[in-house]
């Protein structure tokens, strides 16, 4: 019953952000629809991420004759001590290519599949929105592997249900202004690898958990992510807004990069 009540209690978190991000947007509402879809798109990047992780494992194993899993923390989840035939750069490697570089690479992908050709991608809040909504959708399947094998004591992960939206909506920022405005991919390219780095870093500290500077580190890192994704969302609003040209004073969406009436190209 207890287990049950948790399954909800994360469901509802989940739901509960998707409906405060949704009530934000000043533009265009998006489809319920498609918001269910963007969260059952979710499970596919889950399931393509475990399986490649996985595979990496079973690639490690091969190689060097030990399984990659019992050198990666399982967020906080049964922590042993660091092992010593390893260096810690190394074991930071590993976050950074097998876990946070997996999970973070399958985000975006699950992003840019879904959106990439749907004519309701017209709003630089959609490229933060729906990542959001895959990334609690992500966080939410997550966190029930947790709580199934680490018992009750998971619970408290639903405190860090908005890493994973934080991580893939920075992403997902700087792509839909490079898909709807035309900006440079570079900054896309960027921002990946700079939250693969923050993953990792965050993971990688917990293999100290009882020490003092670890966890006010992964507490800085974690307030950061989250404070990010509250000003690209207000950041994104202000780019989306009408915007008025400057020649004809006709009304125009921030997505436009010529006046819909008279063709002069609009201030951004």
């Amino acid at each position: 019953m207890l287990l049950v009540l948790m399954i909800l209690v994360f469901l509802s978190v989940a739901l509960f952000w998707i409906w405060y991000f949704y009530r934000k947007d000043k533009g265009e509402k998006e489809p319920k629809k498609l918001i269910f879809f963007a969260f059952l798109a979710s499970i596919g990047a889950v399931l393509a991420g475990s399986e490649l992780i996985g595979f990496s494992d079973f690639i490690f194993e091969n190689l060097i004759g030990t399984s990659v899993s019992q050198y990666i923390p399982s967020s906080g989840i049964g922590l042993t001590e660091t092992p010593k035939s390893f260096s810690i750069i190394l074991l930071f490697g590993l976050q950074l290519l097998i876990d946070a570089g997996i999970e973070e690479i399958v985000k975006f992908l699950a992003l840019f599949l879904f959106l990439r050709d749907s004519r309701f991608f017209n709003e630089v809040t959609d490229g933060i929105f729906y990542g959001i909504v895959i990334g609690l959708g992500f966080a939410f399947i997550e966190d029930l592997s947790y709580l199934f094998m680490g018992g009750l004591g998971a619970g408290v992960r639903v405190m860090d249900i908005l890493f994973h939206p934080a991580t893939i909506g920075f992403v997902g920022y700087f792509w839909a202004k490079n898909k709807i405005l035309g900006a440079s991919f570079k900054p896309v390219i960027f921002a990946l690898l700079g939250m693969t780095f923050l993953h990792a870093l965050r993971n990688w500290l917990n293999f100290w958990p009882e020490a003092e500077w670890a966890g006010v580190l992964v507490f800085g890192i974690t307030a950061f992510l989250y404070g990010e994704l509250f000003i690209l969302y207000s950041q994104a609003q202000k780019v989306s807004a009408n915007i008025f040209c400057t020649k004809c004073g006709f009304k125009n969406r921030a997505s436009n990069i010529f006046c819909t009436h008279c063709g002069n190209r609009l201030s951004k």
